[in-house]
């Protein structure tokens, strides 16, 4: 995140590490009785996106990341804002801007991204045959998808196209 912490999850813990300190380990009452299968910060570093899985099925939490005046990590907010359409097997999210997440969805072989605005409707997106992995840089257009046969594809209104010159790709990522 912008203040140099790496994110990652485990069970129903978040946890938080930045090669200096020790490693944040945070367990919000929310995540209880959940596996946590992505998370994904803000630019800003002010929220977090959570996609877990529990007896509920699959949900999509946006939360408040509390830090210290350092700006590390100290605990996530109580309280949610649980996003997005009813979802199966849900394993990556993106922030595309600043109050709208994207979250890819994968099923019997395809994958479809799901546009989630934190006030509104969530969007399906056409298909991805083979989708694994989601990136997001700052807008729609920025989406990108790794297939399982090392492809990459970008959003481009109203379908996905491959990206010339790219192959072998796994875990797509933008900068921030």
């Amino acid at each position: 995140d912008r203040f140099g912490w790496v994110w990652t999850a485990s069970g129903g813990t978040v946890y938080a590490v930045d090669g200096h300190d020790p490693t944040v380990a945070l367990t919000p009452k929310w995540l209880s009785d959940r596996q946590v299968t992505a998370v994904r910060v803000s630019r800003d570093g002010t929220r977090i996106a959570v996609v877990s899985t529990g007896q509920d099925g699959v949900s999509v939490d946006v939360a408040g990341v509390v830090r210290d005046d350092r700006g590390g990590p100290q605990q996530l907010s109580d309280t949610t804002q649980r996003v997005a359409a009813a979802l199966t097997a849900a394993d990556s999210v993106v922030w595309y801007d600043d109050d709208q997440i994207a979250v890819l969805a994968r099923s019997a072989g395809s994958a479809t991204v799901w546009e989630v605005p934190l006030g509104g409707p969530s969007k399906a997106l056409p298909d991805v045959a083979g989708g694994v992995s989601l990136a997001g840089g700052r807008t729609e257009r920025s989406l990108l998808v790794a297939t399982s046969d090392g492809g990459l594809l970008g959003y481009s209104g109203p379908t996905w196209t491959p990206v010339s010159g790219v192959s072998g790709v796994r875990d797509p990522s933008y900068p921030g």
